[in-house]
């Protein structure tokens, strides 16, 4: 059975696990709170896990192009990545804090965390992906509304300019003689 992280009490924990300049933890503060290193890699674990649901979650609704279904999980994940990347940085800062794990702990750690890496890089792949069909959208809407207001630079059988789109018709003119 996979622990869940509990986050409600992280809102009121996250500036006591803001980082000094040395990556540690500000006030030497544990940011998952472990007992022990096994307590460690058990929340590690179940930490990568949840973070993982919430990127798989989001790469299926990637796929199935439902980009406002992406904010619903907007903050839990943000909360979720700093305290990954606070704990990430706690133990390349503290090595000291993984001391004693077994093997296949060690192993446990670092098939999620290639796992987590993967699926992050797919994850982002996607995102670039709907970013750039997105902005391609806009542009040649945009494009397509700036050609419909240009004027027709041709001129008519007649010899006379012609005049299309918005410049076409009449503008309001109206002139304010007082000074």
């Amino acid at each position: 059975m996979t622990q869940h992280i509990d986050l409600k009490d992280l809102n009121n924990e996250e500036e006591k696990l803001s980082l000094t300049k040395d990556s540690q933890p500000a006030n030497g503060s544990d940011p998952l709170g472990a007992t022990n290193p096994d307590d460690r890699v058990t929340q590690i674990l179940a930490l990568t896990e949840q973070l993982s649901t919430l990127l798989e979650t989001e790469n299926e609704f990637l796929k199935q192009r439902q980009m406002t279904k992406l904010t619903a999980n907007e903050a839990q994940k943000s909360k979720l990545s700093k305290l990954y990347a606070l704990e990430m940085r706690a133990i390349a800062a503290r090595p000291e804090l993984l001391a004693g794990i077994t093997d296949e702990q060690r192993a446990s750690l670092r098939t999620a965390a290639t796992d987590f890496r993967a699926l992050t890089a797919d994850h982002a792949r996607r995102l670039a992906r709907a970013k750039a069909v997105t902005e391609g959208l806009v542009k040649a809407i945009g494009d397509e509304v700036a050609k419909s207001r240009q004027p027709s630079k041709g001129y008519s059988p007649a010899g006379h300019r012609k005049i299309t789109g918005s410049y076409a018709r009449p503008a309001a003119l109206s002139l304010d003689q007082s000074v």
